[in-house]
């Protein structure tokens, strides 16, 4: 245990957790000029961008929430869906299902990014 009267920090169970990393910490706060980093990624690398967070943060359920919440508006564009299902999406979805089997806005936004993957 830490005697010295500090603590380490503690999850707060009430938020979605926010894993620290060099990753979050670009996107979440301002360059060293005080601005915001460049955020203009191409419109093909959408879907691999939202993936590759899924992929990382597989057991953060606020990044899974943002990131399903955002692929429907990706996924009606028949590229971007076509890239979605090579790219394995449909198992990232399902992977957040199962890890977080009591989060009703999870099971919400899931299933609305499931019924339009499912498109031909």
């Amino acid at each position: 245990g830490n005697n010295n009267g500090t603590s380490q920090e503690q999850p707060n169970p009430s938020g979605p957790r926010i894993g620290h990393s060099m990753l979050t910490q670009r996107l979440l706060m301002p360059t060293r000029a005080g601005e915001v980093d460049h955020v203009n990624l191409p419109w093909s690398c959408a879907i691999y961008a939202v993936v590759n967070w899924m992929v990382a943060f597989t057991d953060v359920e606020g990044i899974q929430i943002m990131c399903l919440k955002v692929l429907p508006y990706l996924l009606e564009d028949e590229s971007q869906r076509t890239t979605a299902q090579w790219a394995g999406l449909t198992d990232g979805v399902l992977r957040a299902m199962v890890l977080f089997p009591d989060s009703i806005e999870v099971h919400t936004v899931a299933f609305h990014t499931l019924v339009l993957l499912a498109r031909p």
